[in-house]
């Protein structure tokens, strides 16, 4: 996986290209991938493994010919040297494919040793142990090319036996071929940490460090916490604004450069700068690092971008895909001082564009919210000065004014069979209506359909046969009434909304509160929440 030593490697079959460390066969992928780890009968397995329990790796790491492992620059290092220290065994099915899901569980294994040679020097070692596969068991080269991007200790491809003995004890076998990859953690005192689970080495790397459950469900529960300061809409406004040296580990005093130019700036003036200024952080997360950025810089350079970028970090890269876990770009908005965050900015722009500024969603919720706030249900009602009435099932006009002063329950529906909410229409007809009406003789029901024709017989009759009032007018008028309780991500569907006695909205998910019983009649105002709700599920439908 180090891209300078392409140049050293040994001629290759025309359909094989190196990559990396990995190798791509060009025609015979499929059946590569699908290819798994067979075991000779006659190879024994050193012990049972059991997770918190003593498991001799040192002793299965050697033999009674060879005490050592090798570095991929031919230095030996005695096995006996790695007691006392946290060890982490990956197995890996070599040749890998360079585009294979393999491929990118080796950067994370190389990534982590690398942040962890530097942070735990002396406690912590990574051994990397191949099993060739059937077509390649005796190619050194195909070996030494993998071997050549991993920076940690390896059994020598001579040891075939070892090899082959370590992979079948670690389970690296057809049942755990899914995997990808087995690894083995244990503590200084070689008790079993995790054994073949290492998922999480891809989210935080080294930062699980030392790899004990409490220190995964730790990592985990932050990143939770996390996520929740980060999203300002629905968080607890007692909770803190992330800075940025928790997401980005940046002090006022560091400096970040352009781009595209050799041009520096502070942390703390680029705060107090530009009213608005994107700072570019990579997030490769997966695969190759220096693909992934020249891949942005030259998607930047096309197009004449001039942004901040942070120079790349893999824990800082893990942090932020552990803080906002997505499989595609992402936009995180920061305010000033963080007074604000949103990590849906990217969803934000895409929905509503320049005019979202400064493309949080609260501030959608915000203008949403004054947008409903300001409606009222008798102007909503009256089409023209001779048009300002509903009518009753027996039906007698009565004008929208009288509604006024009244708890209302505006019911939005198909008139036909093919739409019809028969449950919420049950529950209306059968329960909520004669049960808040005994409770307030001035509560009332208005039905708006979404497609009343007076000419259509059975429609007509269907909005007739109803026992609450109804708005009679068809489109366009019925058409503008939805529109402005329909919000534009929201197909047309049946709808119970409340209005309150001053003619305001209170709710728009009357069932939801009514069928939860989590609310008495009439109904609290729950208009900002239920605004919050629907934009959290809009968005986190797009991770």
């Amino acid at each position: 996986m180090i891209e300078s030593h392409k140049e050293d490697l040994p001629p290759v079959p025309n359909d094989v290209v190196y990559n990396c460390g990995c190798i791509y066969y060009a025609n015979s992928s499929k059946s590569f991938e699908e290819e798994i780890p067979e075991y000779p009968d006659d190879i024994p397995v050193f012990g049972p493994i059991e997770k918190g329990k003593h498991f001799d790796v040192l002793s299965m790491l050697s033999n009674d010919s060879r005490d050592y492992l090798v570095r991929n620059n031919g230095e030996r290092v005695l096995v006996e040297s790695l007691r006392g220290k946290y060890l982490l065994i990956c197995c890996y099915f070599v040749p890998v494919l360079s585009e294979g899901y393999t491929a990118s569980t080796c950067f994370d294994m190389i990534a982590t040793y690398s942040q962890l040679s530097v942070e735990r020097p002396g406690e912590f070692e990574m051994v990397m142990v191949a099993k060739m596969r059937e077509s390649r068991i005796h190619d050194e080269d195909a070996f030494d090319h993998f071997f050549s991007a991993f920076p940690c200790l390896a059994i020598p491809f001579w040891d075939s036996e070892s090899r082959e003995r370590v992979c079948k004890t670690i389970q690296f076998d057809s049942q755990h071929h899914w995997l990808r990859t087995a690894t083995l953690i244990v503590d200084p005192n070689q008790i079993v940490l995790q054994h073949l689970f290492h998922e999480f080495l891809s989210d935080d790397g080294g930062y699980a460090f030392p790899f004990t459950d409490e220190r995964i469900n730790f990592v985990s529960q932050e990143a939770y916490e996390m996520r929740l300061r980060l999203n300002t809409l629905n968080r607890d406004t007692e909770i803190d604004t992330p800075t940025l040296d928790e997401l980005l580990c940046l002090n006022p005093c560091d400096h970040i450069k352009k781009n595209d130019v050799d041009e520096f700036k502070s942390v703390s003036d680029l705060t107090r700068g530009l009213e608005f200024e994107v700072v570019l952080v990579y997030l490769p997360y997966k695969g190759n690092i220096r693909w992934f950025q020249n891949c942005v810089n030259v998607a930047l350079s096309e197009f004449k971008i001039s942004w901040w970028e942070l120079p790349f970090n893999d824990a800082v890269s893990r942090r932020l895909h552990r803080f906002c876990p997505a499989i595609s770009d992402k936009v995180m908005i920061l305010g000033p001082n963080s007074t604000f965050s949103d990590i849906y900015g990217k969803e934000v722009m895409s929905f509503y564009g320049i005019r979202a500024y400064p493309f949080t969603q609260e501030s959608i919720v915000e203008r949403k919210l004054a947008k409903l706030r300001a409606l009222m249900l008798v102007s909503l009602l009256t089409v023209s000065d001779e048009q300002n009435y509903v009518v009753n099932k027996d039906g007698n006009r009565i004008p929208v004014a009288m509604l006024y002063g009244r708890n209302i329950f505006l019911y939005l529906d198909y008139l036909d069979g093919r739409h019809c909410d028969a449950e919420t229409y049950d529950q209306l007809v059968n329960r909520w209506y004669p049960e808040f009406k005994a409770k307030d003789p001035d509560f009332e029901i208005v039905f708006v359909s979404y497609n009343y024709d007076r000419d259509d017989v059975e429609i007509d009759e269907r909005f007739h046969r109803m026992p609450w009032l109804a708005f009679p007018f068809p489109s366009p008028h019925s058409k503008f009434v939805t529109e402005q309780l329909i919000l534009e991500w929201e197909d047309e569907y049946p709808a119970l909304i409340a209005f309150g006695k001053d003619g305001r909205i209170r709710s728009r998910r009357v069932a939801y509160h009514l069928e939860d019983g989590d609310d008495g009649f009439p109904l609290h105002d729950h208009l900002r929440d239920e605004l919050c709700w629907e934009f959290s599920e809009l968005y986190t439908a797009h991770d």
